[in-house]
């Protein structure tokens, strides 16, 4: 991206499993931006998705980071292109702490069936460029 900064929405908030699932809930939050390019990046795909991995989802334009602490995300690296990610204490606090406590309706995906836990209400959220 060209862009120092692309705004979107966070529209998704999924806490961990319970032990030996993966899902749902997906330990996730999931955020759209407002970057088309986004979805025309090559897609990598290898790269192992860990706690705290910025993962954009196949070829859209919409990202997640990992909440996953024993696994829950091995394999989906395939379909995914880790981008960056979020260090604690952020991951914890923030992401964590502030974001999964919003209020969440559940949603079926209409064409997959897959249960997502959606916030009742989207928030602001921007990506920034890390300084270096």
């Amino acid at each position: 991206l060209a862009e120092a900064s692309v705004p979107g929405r966070l529209h998704r908030a999924e806490p961990l499993p319970t032990a030996g699932s993966n899902g749902p809930p997906y330990a996730l939050v999931q955020f759209g931006l407002e970057a088309p390019t986004l979805a025309a990046l090559p897609h990598e795909g290898r790269a192992m998705i860990e706690r705290g991995s910025v993962c954009l989802i196949g070829s859209a334009s919409d990202l997640f980071v990992s909440l996953a602490r024993n696994g829950e995300h091995a394999g989906w690296e395939s379909g995914m292109t880790v981008l960056g990610a979020v260090p604690e204490p952020a991951l914890g606090e923030l992401v964590e702490g502030a974001i999964l406590s919003l209020p969440k309706h559940n949603f079926t995906h209409p064409q997959y069936g897959t249960v997502m836990s959606m916030l009742d209400k989207a928030l602001p959220c921007t990506l920034q460029r890390a300084r270096t």
